[in-house]
């Protein structure tokens, strides 16, 4: 096989039989997937490849890269998903045209404020080993659009707040440039939380147009900033408790397409949608981690433009559900999909399919238009 004029090498499985990467010369892309016996010698020479715009590895066991990899000029990608890394070579901050860099845990970089042609940083943590500076670096790279940060620093650390002021600092710096995404994260099994955000920030980070919580962490009131966020149009958050404080709160939302919420309770017996709120809403999923999600009175004009209606039932607790654990999702006249999800974790099949039953036998109580496209599926 001649190598010396290819462009891409694109692997799926092993790379036994692939000769090393310094046998490619011209390279632009490379992507490696689903190899468990990758070994970190392979990418030894990456420097060589002086061509290389787009490197993905995913689902592989190497567990460092080269230092080589500061060398890669033309480099505009990097992926690194499900990897062994969690720390990058101190090169990387190198990278001057990198526009894309996702990682699913990788420390932040010393030095990350040389990377001003980034747009997009995935998947990055901060925690007591992170130097305070770099939360100020990564405040001024005024092209950054889409943030994924996982917090690790622990509530009973002596000098948290010096770190939670950095972070707010640079978000808020951050969205005065062109960051419109972001996605927070938190280590709850290190005694992290994300508490220090439920404070009035000094500049709210109105211009998001999506904001996502990937943690398990709750906040246990919903925070009073989120009523400024009035360009947001995606918008998943985990809370405590949801009431009417919630409900009027992100119904008031102008622009909100799209929204998620998880919650460990339900304040009131029923939680009741009317009709003046949630204008624009296109997308609902409710998720509640231990109470049967219900009752819920959809009153006549609610969430006029709904489209798709997700929500979970547990299957530990199908004993409580009845025939009117939903009340008028006829009066949403644009929903086309209602997906009921059974939550399966820790019960036993007879429990699933109890649950099941239930939901069918409260769907026969309550007609539905014929239009509707209804899905009971196990999670």
């Amino acid at each position: 096989m001649a190598l010396s004029s290819a462009r891409s090498l694109v692997v799926y499985g092993s790379t036994e039989h692939i000769p090393l990467i310094s046998a490619f010369h011209v390279l632009r892309t490379v992507a490696i997937k689903s190899n468990d016996k990758l070994k970190n010698c392979y990418l030894r020479d990456i420097g060589r490849l002086f061509q290389l715009k787009y490197l993905r590895l995913s689902e592989v066991s190497i567990s460092e890269l080269p230092e080589q990899i500061g060398e890669l000029q033309e480099l505009q990608t990097l992926e690194l998903q499900r990897t062994s890394i969690k720390e990058l070579p101190k090169s990387i901050v190198r990278l001057k045209n990198l526009v894309f860099l996702v990682a699913d845990g990788i420390t932040l970089p010393e030095g990350i404020g040389n990377m001003k042609a980034l747009q997009k940083l995935v998947g990055v943590k901060v925690d007591i080993s992170t130097p305070v500076d770099c939360l100020r670096e990564l405040g001024g790279l005024n092209d950054l659009r889409r943030l994924y940060i996982i917090w690790c620093v622990s509530d009973a650390y002596p000098d948290k707040k010096t770190y939670t002021d950095s972070f707010i600092s640079c978000i808020d710096e951050l969205c005065t440039f062109k960051l419109r995404y972001l996605q927070v994260g938190c280590d709850v099994t290190n005694d992290s939380s994300l508490d220090f955000m439920l404070d009035s920030w000094y500049h709210p980070p109105y211009p998001l147009y999506n904001f996502q919580m990937t943690t398990y962490y709750c906040f246990p009131i919903i925070p009073e900033w989120m009523a400024t966020l009035f360009n947001v149009a995606f918008l998943d958050i985990n809370v405590t408790s949801v009431g009417k404080d919630v409900l009027r709160i992100l119904g008031d939302l102008p622009s909100l397409l799209s929204l998620s919420i998880t919650t460990k309770t339900i304040v009131s017996e029923r939680l009741v949608f009317g009709s003046d709120g949630f204008q624009c809403l296109k997308e609902f999923y409710f998720h509640s981690w231990h109470d049967v999600v219900g009752p819920l009175l959809f009153e006549v004009g609610a969430m006029p433009k709904l489209e798709k209606f997700r929500f979970n039932l547990s299957a530990q607790t199908a004993g409580s559900l009845n025939s009117n654990f939903y009340v008028g999702l006829h009066n949403m006249v644009c929903l086309k999909n209602l997906v009921l999800e059974v939550d399966c974790r820790e019960a036993r099949a007879e429990q699933v399919e109890a649950t099941e039953a239930a939901a069918k036998n409260a769907i026969a109580n309550n007609p539905l238009p014929d239009h509707l496209n209804v899905q009971i599926r196990r999670n």
